[in-house]
């Protein structure tokens, strides 16, 4: 009968393919890094500046945090040095607000990226290293899981980006000999998004992806 798999390892260790296999080093190894899309290419707000402007404008920064921190609140000295900054930029005719709201969006951007797939491995056929986390079980055996980059995450870490984790499909399934053992999965990987509860030594834990695969052969890494 089928049942989620409820997680009994606690010395897991942070091992790690992040550094493994990153590109296709043969023509069927697809890479973690492959799974990033192209870099978000973004002009920084402070182009053009000079020294003393940034430094005016991280006078202000730092004084708009404090201020709105619930348990700070801005020495004299610093509001005095974000005034003075206001009127060197104002004369200057320096928009700092609109910089700030340009480092807010490039913030946003940069982040929003650890969410998207990269087009280009849609429907590639090859193999990729990494470690199981499981979700559903048939009797002792794996039928499906994720596979992540790094060994304990969704475990006793927080999950990876939803493009760094591939939901795999494995109906016949198999049996792990061990969380800490990586493995090789191939089959064709496909772009959809998941999103899914599993069970862990220390409760529950939402896990999303943005890929999945159908299975043709797990082995020992």
């Amino acid at each position: 009968m089928k049942h989620l798999f409820k997680l009994l390892s606690l010395g897991v260790l942070a091992v790690s393919f992040s550094t493994l296999a990153l590109a296709n080093t043969t023509k069927n190894t697809i890479g973690w890094q492959d799974l990033r899309p192209e870099p978000v290419e973004v002009e920084s707000p402070f182009k053009g500046l000079s020294s003393q402007q940034i430094i005016w404008l991280d006078s202000i920064t730092r004084y708009e945090t404090e201020k709105s921190h619930p348990n700070m609140t801005p020495s004299d000295a610093l509001t005095a040095k974000a005034e003075e900054a206001r009127q060197q930029l104002d004369a200057q005719k320096i928009d700092y607000n609109s910089i700030f709201e340009k480092r807010r969006q490039n913030a946003f951007q940069r982040q929003s990226a650890t969410f998207l797939p990269n087009p280009k491995v849609e429907g590639l056929n090859g193999r990729i290293p990494g470690f199981v986390v499981p979700v559903e079980m048939d009797g002792l055996k794996v039928i499906q899981f994720y596979l992540v980059p790094i060994a304990g995450q969704c475990i006793h870490t927080p999950p990876p980006p939803p493009n760094q984790i591939v939901l795999i499909d494995y109906p016949q399934g198999f049996e792990l000999e061990d969380l800490m053992k990586p493995v090789w999965v191939e089959g064709e990987l496909s772009i959809g998004q998941t999103k899914q509860e599993i069970h862990i030594v220390d409760g529950n834990t939402q896990v999303e992806s943005v890929y999945k695969m159908e299975a043709l052969t797990i082995v020992n890494y």
